[in-house]
């Protein structure tokens, strides 16, 4: 099923990340195998549906102690870097430009 979780996610089919809920996936917690939550690739990767939805489950959950670091992952996922600045990053690191990088790195 958290194949199906990150296949929905790529979809950008909020529908079946709710169904795969409601069957007792934990939606908010499960990673890929770069490590990622659904809602961190959904942000990295502008499903903007699907991130919605599991920004909603988060903060349904707040309060309750199974999901509380979710939750807080997604107030911290909210403000993870695009991939549009992941790219200007990666060209200022092959240009080996230091200040670039740095500022890049910084915001």
């Amino acid at each position: 099923q958290v194949k199906e979780l990150f296949r929905a996610v790529m979809r950008d089919d909020p529908t079946m990340v709710e169904w795969l809920a409601s069957k007792g996936l934990d939606v908010l917690g499960a990673r890929n195998s770069a490590n990622l939550s659904a809602l961190q690739l959904a942000n990295e990767r502008g499903k903007e549906a699907v991130a919605d939805c599991l920004q909603r489950m988060a903060a349904a959950a707040e309060g309750t102690q199974a999901h509380e670091p979710a939750a807080a992952e997604a107030a911290a996922v909210a403000r993870a870097p695009t991939d549009e600045r992941v790219k200007e990053l990666f060209r200022a690191v092959m240009r080996d430009d230091a200040a670039e990088v740095e500022r890049l790195a910084g915001e």
